[in-house]
């Protein structure tokens, strides 16, 4: 063989694109916007311990591009991951059918409604609870809101140091999806996480499901939940309060509270639905905090009311209303 062409082989064969992509991974392609962050968010608790994929090394980014450790590292780092290794490409399809049948059980959520009551308390009747019903985007049912009081201070206490409405972990949101005197559905948002929720939902025997009734199709829990909560897309009514809306599809759309806890100066200084914190989407901070701003202007008020509202920079006076 000539020298030429010789040495033209061996310098095409330098030229090949190398990988440092291991053998046996996964390439991981769920076509979606955040990629990183869905993978991180659902995928850390099936770690042993729970905790970042990416840098427990079973998850592997390489120009934008994610894969799923091989078996060797899952086997001893996140055993329940390894069914996923079964597909050569781990689309969204088969990302969302595995978070969904096996998610809840990594993370350990309670089956049940009944097991949730005895851990937290029975919201409908203890005190130190406010419940808010809701009618609008999500359901054709009143949702009825609760959440505990202390949780909604904390997360006021957080927006006077930081700017930010964030609840502290363990804060319990119950959503009852009521029709009457009947508990439809239940949706829960728990933080167990410092900066995420976990979305579980219950059907009408108050056992876990993974479908929430929406027409024309139900809403698949938890995939779609998280979706809605990182967006930024005003929904009614939160987003016109707090003045009433007209109906919608699902016929009326309202939130269930009195004109106490509707100021239009701390709805304006929150901006609570659009601005989003903590990706909440609901008013509980608007609520709480314009309770205390009508007792402050009816004199009914205390001075932690007052000193409440300073330290959020919303007026005491009349005069701004």
């Amino acid at each position: 063989m000539a020298p030429c062409l010789v040495l033209l082989i061996l310098l095409s064969a330098c030229a090949q694109p190398t990988t440092d992509i291991p053998p046996g991974y996964r390439n991981i392609d769920l076509d979606k916007s955040g990629e990183a962050h869905l993978i991180g968010y659902w995928l850390s608790a099936y770690l042993d311990p729970p905790g970042d994929p990416f840098e427990a090394g079973v998850v592997f980014e390489s120009d934008g591009s994610f894969f799923l450790a091989a078996r060797d590292s899952m086997q001893y780092k996140a055993p329940d991951l390894m069914p996923l290794l079964e597909h050569e490409t781990i689309d969204w399809a088969v990302f969302s059918a595995f978070i969904t049948e096996t998610w809840h059980d990594a993370v350990g959520h309670p089956r049940s409604i009944g097991e949730w009551v005895e851990i937290e308390g029975d919201w409908r009747d203890a005190e130190g609870w406010m419940r808010i019903p809701v009618k609008g985007t999500m359901s054709p049912h009143e949702r009825v809101v609760h959440v505990r009081e202390s949780s909604v201070r904390a997360a006021i206490a957080k927006r006077a140091q930081s700017g930010e409405l964030i609840y502290p972990l363990g804060t319990l949101f119950v959503a009852e999806h009521v029709e009457g005197d009947v508990v439809m559905e239940t949706t829960i948002m728990w933080k167990r996480q410092q900066d995420a929720w976990d979305y579980v939902s219950y059907d009408v025997d108050g056992q876990r499901t993974d479908r929430i009734f929406k027409e024309p199709e139900p809403l698949h829990s938890p995939i779609q939940c998280l979706g809605c909560h990182v967006g930024n897309r005003g929904f009614e009514p939160e987003r016109s309060f707090p003045r009433q809306v007209a109906a919608g599809p699902n016929g009326e759309r309202y939130i269930g509270v009195d004109e106490a806890s509707r100021d239009p100066v701390v709805t304006s200084a929150l901006n609570e639905h659009m601005r989003r914190s903590d990706t909440i989407l609901g008013l509980y901070a608007t609520v709480y905090l314009s309770r205390v701003r009508t007792r402050v202007l009816s004199g009914s008020g205390s001075s932690s009311d007052s000193l409440l509202l300073r330290e959020q920079d919303i007026p005491v006076d009349s005069q701004a209303s």
